[in-house]
């Protein structure tokens, strides 16, 4: 019985610690270029991105921000225009790492709707708490009801790797 608390507790710290920060306080995003697309109403930072927000830490080679709406500014105010505008989407591609304390998430494509409060995580996606690990195809984290999900395919099954505490005894 504990091997199975063990687990939900797992999925229910990363999924609730690590992403339930996405919607507090500012996200700072570093990274060696940003290009405005007003066109596309696209954000890219490119090149060693780092966006951190409170104790969420995300490392990727690109971030994409998707705005709703378009704006009539013309200029340099990126941030006011951006700011009046709703984020649709985030794109981290390549090389993509989320931290937040002892939970790690590798992947090479994340994926954030704020509006539906899904975050999929694709390209050998991979969880890990301590030595706790889990692999699938894609991982779905669903904020609004703190349920996560881990899709297999016929090529690549969902693989979990759980350890016990050493002070549980057998039969328990």
């Amino acid at each position: 019985m504990k091997t199975i608390c063990n687990i939900l507790v797992f999925f229910l710290m990363f999924h609730a610690i690590c992403w339930a920060e996405t919607n507090k306080g500012p996200i700072k995003i570093d990274s060696d270029k940003m290009v405005y697309k007003k066109e596309k109403n696209i954000v890219e930072f490119v090149g060693n991105v780092h966006a951190i927000q409170g104790k969420l830490n995300v490392w990727a080679d690109k971030i994409d921000v998707y705005l709703k709406g378009k704006t009539n500014k013309v200029g340099l105010d990126l941030a006011n225009s951006a700011q009046k505008q709703k984020i649709e989407k985030i794109i981290a591609m390549d090389n993509v790492r989320i931290q937040q304390e002892d939970k790690f998430a590798i992947c090479g494509k994340a994926v954030y709707w704020p509006a539906s409060q899904k975050i999929v995580l694709e390209l050998e996606p991979k969880l890990r708490q301590k030595k706790n690990e889990i692999k699938g195809e894609r991982i779905v984290f669903y904020l609004n009801n703190s349920s996560v999900e881990v899709l297999g395919s016929k090529k690549k099954r969902v693989e979990a790797i759980f350890f016990q505490n050493s002070k549980d005894k057998k039969g328990e």
